[in-house]
């Protein structure tokens, strides 16, 4: 594992928390549940963006790149 890969990872990890927490949460009216509020199709984009940007720096983490 190199430091700087790790060093990477963690930034990459940290980014995504940070787009995770923007996404709006709300009650389906039908079910109750929680679900992704879509209105702020944005902030999910981001986060689906940061979540292939973290996964592709595990990967490389992970064969020692």
């Amino acid at each position: 594992m190199e430091y700087m890969t790790l060093k990477k990872a963690i930034k990459e990890a940290e980014r995504f928390l940070e787009k995770a927490k923007m996404v709006k949460i709300c009650k389906s009216t039908i079910t109750g549940k929680e679900i992704i509020d879509y209105n702020h199709v944005k902030d999910s984009a981001a986060v689906k963006r940061a979540s292939m940007d973290l996964t592709r720096t595990l990967t490389d983490l992970r064969q020692n790149r």
